[in-house]
């Protein structure tokens, strides 16, 4: 049984196809389409962070902070083999765990070695993606886990702050302002870029379903099991 187009819901235009092909390089066959959309994310993400690394590894370098300049740089290098030994191995357990991690720790260790919360613009905001990641690519059940690691490492800096400015050279209130604005516009970005791509994806794949189900159903029907899935007559 089919039924005309015009009742069907239509797709969106698809996302760029290099896009597409990132986002499948760990995809095994197997993978039901929620690991596939959750692997393809987490490639796209981490290759936008190792791109965000470099960029602010230049940036300190520039302004003569070699020592905060080698976090940045060592994250994306160490997430650049990271990446190829997932497109390798196709292990994604690994793959999550060390760009969370990485993401949650090492913005803080850059704050400490800038001065702490004001020298460094806030960088630890960075590290609210691992909280935010792990509802993306690992689900509600472990991301409480990094939430409360956030946490600790926030009230950490905070309990810190102080000795850590006082050690630390000065920065200029300039390059302090230049910091903290960088800082927010790449965070909050990258969120939206990386949310609104999941979003997208899941969207897809239920209009995807729903074309299925509406070729085979009548469309009174198919709501109905839509909102009470228990069985039909």
């Amino acid at each position: 049984m089919s039924f005309p187009m015009s009742s069907v819901v239509q797709p969106a235009n698809h996302i760029p196809d290099w896009i597409a092909r990132l986002a499948a390089v760990g995809v095994l066959p197997t993978d039901d389409d929620e690991t596939r959309l959750r692997k393809g994310t987490l490639t796209i993400a981490a290759t936008m962070f190792i791109l965000v690394g470099f960029i602010w590894a230049a940036m300190y370098a520039l302004l003569g902070l070699f020592t905060a300049a080698m976090v940045p740089f060592t994250y994306s290098m160490i997430s650049l083999v990271v990446v190829g030994q997932f497109v390798l191995t196709k292990r994604y357990g690994l793959f999550r765990f060390s760009q969370l991690f990485l993401l949650l720790l090492l913005p803080f260790v850059l704050q400490w070695s800038l001065g702490g919360l004001v020298n460094s613009g806030a960088v630890m905001l960075w590290s609210f993606m691992a909280p935010v990641g792990a509802l993306l690519f690992a689900g509600t059940r472990n991301a409480a886990v990094w939430l409360l690691g956030f946490i600790f490492l926030t009230a950490l800096s905070g309990v810190l702050d102080g000795r850590i400015a006082r050690e630390a050279g000065t920065v200029t209130a300039g390059v302090r302002t230049l910091f903290f604005v960088m800082n927010v516009i790449g965070v909050s970005t990258i969120v939206y870029l990386i949310t609104r791509y999941f979003t997208r994806e899941r969207e897809l794949a239920q209009e995807r379903s729903e074309r299925l189900l509406l070729n085979v159903l009548p469309q009174p029907i198919a709501q109905r099991l839509k909102r009470d899935p228990s069985s039909i007559a």
